[in-house]
């Protein structure tokens, strides 16, 4: 920083602020340079340079690498960090002056070394004039603070190849790019960088691995990119890299893994949760792995294992009627060898090398073509999930003939890549869980999605490696990494998080099972988005596939399900709504629309449930087919004592919880079974004899719908026609006589295209407390506000029930078919002179 002759003696600190920050931004000339000059002397220092020396030697700043001025920068507050200010660069040379050095001349943070031609320049000689400079023993064993630690440019760290670390940076992103090539400079696009952050490896523990982060990152699809020590060959060193055989699977470390989770192993993560419940579930028929047959199972104890798989198209070999006797004799499997395909062979296999004789596989363990005993036994898939001791995930390839690699003749493609960095032996870790599984075949499937959520222990087959899962903790167990198996448990997560003032909207993963201090709205409308982006080869099956996660949730309903729907929230989730571009699920030979249009299983597409809270109020009824009388929500759920349930408000929101349960929370309280109305809602059949159109009693009103847009929806890109490549849903303009817009319509696009101008039913199915201590957003889109005119009925008010919940519905032969969502002002529905009636839905 340059000097100056001006004198600034005579000026108050008020005006020599004021000065500064007019000339602030702008090109530094002789009047900054001396502004800062004599503040830094009225802070007791001899000039700007000298303050500024004095904080690069007594702040615990964060010290980054600016790519643009190929220089480094250091950061001197946590302030200043947030801020994203930089200071001036240091001088280049350190003090041990070696020439192929830029150092940062000046104390920083622990995880960077001031002088690493002093301290260990010996141990450095193959590592670049950037990576020489990091401590990696302490980024191994410390959250490093602040900001990530920029390396460069990934072309520049590409071919930095005499670097031992950027050449491990650079195989690591290779890997986890999955074969892509490297995304290095586009003339057309910004530069890729490479930053470096801490992560902790596992939960809670203070054990960290080091994470590769690229920016930018929209056009780059990848997940977690990781670096860790790897343990000395001679000793197995707990958290700490372990080498992957690369050509068979260690069946000794995955016994481990499943005696800790299953006898509770101390530290485990296992030793706080309840004792797995010991019914006499078995299911009908299991393959015998010592006698390779299939058995009929008897009342009794049954360990198994079950083979999560894909099909991929027509099974070589399925149980039928005509072959059942035949494959119940010993050895039966054996004398099949050559057409068995080859991942039910390797599923053997593993079940043996567990040391487990029992396996349940669907095609071999499900009549195929005996339709009753098939459709009973697709109602028992979340039992059959739920209590084999194992199950046993495919997630290689995408079909049944794929195999499971490291079990037999299909090979492993094991690439792990070590270094000796300042001493320390790293490695890259394979890909997870997330990085690898996520993007198979195996997980797109309707039918996995419902074996993925229901069992209680994984064991994913990767070409990589091994991961194991179970229900006890969140964090998975890799072939890569050395045990103990140690994780933080369920309950120390609650511990954690502190449950009374914390809820969780939506489960932190699917490999979770029900997670504690969730609402149960928000895991029924998380579960029915990611199901419902998943493929099925028959559209009909669809209900099938999701009838173990429905048995599944209903202890968290209190109530039996409805075509996907629960029935003791069937007012709220009839509001569900999509999530992207939805049509009619057809069948594919007649054309048929399948399943109803009131059900979100009517739609294909990605679809949520509605996360209703505590301040909407049911205004339908439903017809119970047993009593043949009405009943409304209210009856419905049931009540109980006034100190049973205590409501809880977030922020814009509330929820129930029962006073003697704490582990969740409610949309609406639900009674237990002696305090309520057992109701079994009336459906009734449609024209192809199915049992679908649903009978509610609820008011309606007449609206007019013109085809014209709410006005204020151009600001919503899923809303609005100016962005076509993220909008699927229309905002529909709802009028009555004459012009007045009392609400808005949420129709998909599919819907919108070739919906007619005409007049069309408003159902009211609940209303809503609106304000802004509550929430009064519509799909966390458009504000209520916006969707009716204000200027005519007036804005919310605090506290009041404004808003009506509804559907818009076009009537044909007295059958009432869903077009979508709607709102309306409460004012104005009761202006419309609304009608109670019954609607059949359908």
């Amino acid at each position: 920083m340059a000097g100056s002759k001006l004198d600034l003696s005579h000026w108050t600190l008020e005006e020599l602020n004021a000065r500064q920050d007019a000339l602030y931004w702008r090109d530094e000339g002789e009047e900054s340079y001396a502004i800062e000059d004599e503040l830094a002397v009225r802070r007791g220092f001899l000039s700007a340079d000298d303050e500024l020396d004095h904080l690069s030697r007594n702040s615990t700043a964060v010290t980054g690498y600016s790519v643009e001025a190929n220089d480094y920068y250091t950061l001197h507050s946590p302030e200043e960090a947030h801020a994203g200010v930089w200071a001036q660069p240091f001088g280049r040379h350190c003090k041990g002056g070696c020439d192929d050095c830029n150092s940062v001349s000046a104390d920083s943070t622990k995880a960077h070394t001031r002088d690493p031609c002093v301290d260990r320049c010996t141990d450095d000689t193959n590592l670049c004039r950037i990576c020489r400079h990091l401590d990696f023993e302490h980024l191994l064993t410390h959250l490093v603070p602040g900001h990530e630690i920029t390396l460069g440019y990934l072309e520049d760290v590409a071919g930095r190849i005499d670097c031992a670390f950027c050449r491990l940076v650079t195989v690591s992103i290779k890997q986890c790019l999955a074969r892509r090539p490297l995304p290095l400079h586009d003339p057309k696009e910004r530069r890729t960088e490479v930053g470096l952050m801490t992560r902790s490896k596992d939960g809670d523990l203070a054990v960290w691995d080091m994470e590769l982060v690229l920016h930018p990152r929209r056009h780059l699809d990848y997940d977690r990119i990781l670096i860790q020590r790897s343990a000395d060959t001679t000793a197995a060193i707990p958290f700490c890299g372990r080498p992957v055989n690369p050509r068979n699977i260690d069946f000794n470390i995955v016994r481990g893994w499943i005696n800790a989770c299953e006898h509770g192993v101390q530290g485990t993560g296992h030793e706080s949760v309840n004792a797995e419940r010991e019914d006499e579930f078995v299911p009908s028929r299991l393959i015998d792995v010592e006698r390779y047959c299939i058995i009929r199972s008897t009342q009794g104890k049954y360990r198994y294992t079950a083979l999560s798989y894909v099909w991929g198209g027509p099974q070589p070999v399925r149980l039928l009627l005509r072959n059942e006797r035949r494959f119940m004799e010993p050895n039966s499997l054996l004398s099949i060898a050559h057409v068995l395909p080859r991942t039910i062979h390797d599923a053997i296999e593993t079940t043996r090398r567990l040391g487990e004789r029992y396996l349940w596989i669907d095609a071999l363990c499900i009549v195929q073509d005996d339709l009753k005993f098939k459709q009973a036994e697709l109602l028992l898939m979340d039992k059959i999930y739920a209590r084999a001791l194992l199950s046993i995930v495919a997630a290689h390839g995408d079909s049944v003939h794929a195999g499971l690699p490291g079990v037999s003749v299909v090979e492993r493609d094991v690439k792990q890549h070590i270094e000796d960095v300042q001493g320390v032996v790293l490695v890259n870790r394979l890909p997870g869980v997330e990085a690898i599984v996520n993007r198979f075949v195996w997980n797109s499937r309707a039918w996995t999605y419902q074996e993925r959520v229901l069992a209680r222990r994984k064991l994913f087959i990767t070409e990589q490696q091994v991961m194991f899962l179970c229900s006890h903790t969140e964090v998975e167990l890799c072939e890569d990494v050395y045990g103990p198996a140690i994780r933080p448990s369920e309950q120390a997560w609650i511990d954690r998080e502190h449950p009374n003032q914390y809820f969780r909207s939506v489960p932190g993963s699917l490999d979770h099972h029900i997670p504690a201090f969730c609402v149960n709205t928000a895991i029924y409308s998380s579960i029915v988005r990611q199901f419902c982006k998943r493929q099925i080869t028959f559209s009909a099956d669809i209900m099938n596939a999701f009838v173990g996660i429905s048995n599944q949730l209903t202890d968290l309903f209190r109530g039996p399900f409805v075509l996907g729907l629960p029935v003791n929230e069937l007012d709220s989730q009839l509001l569900w709504r999509p999530a992207g571009f939805i049509e009619r699920r057809v069948c594919p030979d007649t054309g048929r629309k399948l399943f109803p249009s009131w059900s979100w299983a009517g739609w294909l597409g990605p679809c949520d449930g509605f996360v209703a809270n505590a301040r909407s109020s049911p205004a339908i009824e439903l017809h119970d087919s047993t009593s043949d009388t009405w009943s409304t929500m209210d009856v419905v759920r049931g009540s109980e004592t006034d100190d049973t349930w205590r409501l809880h408000d977030f922020y814009r929101c509330s929820f129930w919880q029962r006073r003697d349960e704490t582990a969740f929370y409610y949309a609406h309280p639900i009674a237990g079974p002696g305090n309520r109305k057992q109701v079994s809602p009336t459906l009734l059949t449609n024209d192809t004899g199915s049992a679908e159109n649903l009978p509610v009693r609820a008011e309606s009103i007449k609206v007019n719908v013109t085809g014209a847009t709410n006005p204020d929806a151009d600001g919503y890109p899923a809303l609005s026609a100016l962005h076509d490549a993220e909008s699927y849903q229309r905002a529909l303009s709802l009028f009555t006589a004459g012009v007045i817009l009392i609400g808005t319509a949420f129709v998909p696009l599919s819907v919108a295209g070739c919906l007619e101008p005409g007049t069309y039913d408003f159902i009211k199915i609940a209303v809503v407390a609106t304000g802004p201590e509550f929430t009064d957003t519509i799909d966390e889109l458009m504000g209520f506000g916006e969707c009716y005119d204000f200027k005519i009925f007036g804005v919310w008010e605090t506290g009041g029930q404004d808003r009506i919940d509804g559907l818009l519905v076009r009537t044909v032969d007295g059958i009432s078919h869903r077009l979508g969502v709607a709102v309306c002002h409460a004012a104005a529905f009761e202006k419309a002179n609304p009608e109670r009636r019954v609607v059949l839905l359908g």
